[in-house]
């Protein structure tokens, strides 16, 4: 799924899907740096400007899973 493929949900669906993502993110970082990350820099990596759209955060949140997935 893509930010764009995020936008033609249903908006119920697309909190439930933001709150899934984040979640996944959250254990990738954890599984890439284990127990040498804090979960407050940890929580940071997730963070977005408060401005962004839910479409904004689930592109910036998906650009940095890309970078814990293997090619």
């Amino acid at each position: 799924m893509d930010s764009s493929d995020f936008r033609s949900l249903p908006p119920t669906d697309q909190g439930e899907w933001r709150l899934h993502l984040r979640d996944l993110l959250y254990q990738l970082i954890g599984a890439k740096h284990g127990p040498t990350m804090a979960d407050e820099e940890k929580e940071l990596m997730l963070s977005t400007p408060a401005y962004f759209t839910p479409a904004q955060q689930v592109k910036a949140w998906i650009d940095l899973a890309q970078q814990f997935l293997p090619d």
